[in-house]
């Protein structure tokens, strides 16, 4: 089994953590899973979800949905299938709910773990190539762009307007991020640096949750890239 985690998956976990109390004691319940899952050498498939139960009630708007109760009605939420395990959202019941009725159809791609960007997802078969998987994989850009727009107050990203997918489109999204983005996150890095050797505790402090604001930003790029690139993959195949 392989794993990986969608972009919802950490920010969540931190809100999670941050409710303290039995909700702290699920999340780091939910941490020790994840760790597990990264560490495969160590650890095998029936000890990363060992402890944790499966909700009585099925689940119809994610394929592939594997959900875990955890305090207080609240959820793990993963999908499973093609061999790999994907950590895609934890919160409350409430919170889940929310975050399954705005992912509704979802399909996460395995995608490879390596130290440059992924900017291609493996496509597991020829019968991914449809027109119904074209369809959602252009809703899951549309969702990206919304997602990245939110970023726009903290970090300026001109090319979330880009209309046209197509290759010069992808080109064009990756020469940004190499750029502005890579720049501006090393610049950012060396500041806590300066900040820390100058016993600038605060201000060191408020650069850190900064970059992890920006970090968060990166991960839902590099997903927008990759999913752009896998629908021009399909679209090609379709011809």
């Amino acid at each position: 089994m392989q794993y990986q985690t969608h972009a919802d998956f950490m920010p969540s976990l931190r809100n999670f953590y941050l409710k303290n109390g039995n909700y702290r004691k699920a999340a780091n319940k939910v941490l020790a899973a994840w760790a597990k899952s990264q560490n495969q050498e160590f650890f095998s498939e029936t000890q990363v979800f060992q402890g944790f139960n499966m909700t009585h009630h099925g689940e119809n708007r994610l394929p592939h949905c594997f959900k875990y109760d955890l305090h207080d009605a609240s959820r793990l939420v993963t999908q499973q299938y093609n061999n790999c395990c994907t950590f895609l959202f934890v919160g409350t019941h409430e919170e889940t709910e929310e975050w399954l009725n705005k992912n509704n159809g979802l399909i996460e791609a395995l995608h490879t773990s390596t130290a440059q960007p992924v900017l291609r997802p493996i496509i597991a078969s020829s019968t991914q190539y449809t027109k119904t998987h074209l369809q959602q994989l252009r809703m899951n850009i549309s969702n990206f762009k919304v997602d990245i727009a939110q970023y726009e107050a903290y970090f300026k990203d001109t090319d979330i307007n880009l209309r046209n997918y197509d290759d010069t489109a992808r080109k064009m999204l990756v020469s940004q991020f190499h750029t502005n983005n890579t720049i501006a996150f090393k610049n950012q890095l060396n500041s806590i640096k300066q900040l820390t050797k100058g016993k600038n505790t605060q201000k060191a402090i408020e650069q850190a949750e900064s970059l992890e604001l920006f970090t968060d930003f990166i991960k839902v790029k590099l997903r927008y890239i990759a999913t752009l690139q896998e629908y021009l993959e399909v679209s090609k195949n379709l011809h």
